[in-house]
């Protein structure tokens, strides 16, 4: 007869840990896979709410001195060309999101998806402030009601 390793976690021990990168080793050891019990849509949102971080306390000086650095008008059109792609995708995605909310059953997947959004606006901050911060764009996007024209201008910046 086949034994299944299983990791098993109580609430307390999930809800109360300080250490959510000691629970993600317990994740990659193999929680959901093979064991009897995969962690809820709360689980998975308390585990979000230990893990934030914020834009604004990102300092991007060093970034700017890299891209200053960079002195080929290819490689910079490169670059800019990945840049936008991910920063697009990323105001795609949080736009893509909001229709799933209303779309889930339970309160506690409405909860749960919320994360997600809430994640993705904050890359598309993130990138938003990257363009004007490091690449000197000094074209915010967000908060700017022209936002598919300012999208097309900073694609515009002669990356073709």
């Amino acid at each position: 007869m086949d034994q299944k390793n299983t990791i098993m976690i109580d609430a307390e021990n999930l809800h109360g840990s300080t250490d959510p990168i000691g629970w993600m080793e317990l994740v990659s050891k193999g929680y959901g896979v093979g064991t009897d019990r995969l962690p809820s849509y709360m689980d998975l949102f308390y585990l979000w709410e230990r893990q934030q971080w914020s834009v604004a306390d990102l300092d991007f000086s060093t970034d700017r001195q890299h891209w200053d650095t960079v002195t080929d008008p290819l490689i910079r059109k490169q670059r800019l060309f990945g840049y936008v792609q991910f920063f697009n995708g990323e105001i795609s995605v949080t736009n893509a999101l909001v229709p799933f909310i209303n779309a889930m059953p339970s309160l506690d997947q409405r909860i749960y998806i919320t994360t997600q959004l809430a994640d993705e606006a904050k890359h598309s901050v993130f990138f938003d402030r990257w363009f004007t911060d490091v690449l000197g764009t000094d074209r915010e996007v967000i908060g700017n009601n022209s936002r598919n024209t300012k999208i097309i201008s900073i694609l515009s910046l002669n990356i073709f």
